[in-house]
Formats: C-alpha cells, sequence, structure tokens
C-alpha cells in the first residue's frame, strides 16, 4: 500500500506499463490543500477562541459569585429600612430577610452550576484539540 497519491500512482504505472493512465487528481489536491486545510485551519482558531471566552466567562460568574456572597453579607446584617433595635421590626426584618438570602443563594447555585457546565464544555475543547488533521494529501 502506498503512502501517497504519488507513490500510488508511480506503483501503478509500474504495473500498468508505459500505456497506462492514471486520472489527473490535482484538482482534488488542490482543493484540499486550498480548501479543506484552510477550514481545518479556522476550525483551529474558532475552537482556540472558544477556550478562551470559556475561560473569560468562568471568570465573570466566579466574580459575580463572589459579589453575590458579599451582597448576602450585606443583606445579612442591614436593618432593610427599619430599625432593627425595635423588637417588632425586627420579627419583620428577620422574617424578610431569609426570603431575599434564598434568591441570592439561587444566584449563586446559578453561577456555580453554569462554572461546572463550562469546566465541562472546556474539557470537551481540550479532547477537540487532539484532534489532529492528516495533511498527507
Amino acid at each position: 500500500m502506498a503512502d501517497t497519491w504519488d507513490d500510488a500512482t508511480k506503483q501503478a504505472m509500474k504495473i500498468l506499463g508505459n500505456k497506462g493512465q492514471i486520472p489527473d487528481a490535482k484538482a482534488l489536491r488542490k482543493f484540499y490543500a486550498d480548501v479543506v486545510m484552510k477550514t481545518f485551519d479556522t476550525f483551529a482558531k474558532v475552537r482556540d477562541d472558544l477556550e478562551a471566552k470559556i475561560a473569560d466567562l468562568e471568570g465573570q460568574l466566579e466574580k459575580f459569585s463572589a459579589m453575590v456572597d458579599q451582597f448576602e453579607a450585606k443583606v445579612e446584617k442591614d436593618d432593610l429600612g427599619l430599625n432593627g433595635n425595635d423588637k417588632e421590626e425586627s420579627k419583620t426584618i428577620d422574617k424578610a430577610r431569609p426570603i431575599l438570602v434564598d434568591a441570592l443563594n439561587i444566584w449563586t447555585k446559578t453561577a456555580d452550576d453554569n462554572i461546572k457546565n463550562l469546566k465541562d464544555a472546556g474539557r470537551h475543547l481540550i479532547l477537540l484539540s487532539k484532534y489532529k488533521q492528516d495533511k498527507s494529501l
């Protein structure tokens, strides 16, 4: 078996002799070189760009999660516009605060889930980067 088209044509011509004619594959080879290889290069660039975008998005989500944590701490100590020293208003604050904290916890969980999903997507992209196209035509 030949490794390249050139080797294959040489081997086939030895068998066919001087009368033999092999169809010209220049158009196929040119298409592969000019179109397919450029598309592979574009794919590699897009994959690399996507890796960078995923890393950026992970970072922004981590920053958002930290901001939510800080905001939650603010909500935990804020009197929410009422007088925390007043017994009745303090009870009202204590009823309202968990509602706000629960909502913020959902934001944090959503951000954490998205970070996990992006990390998984990043692993898939790494596997794609291991795919090497055959340039042997």
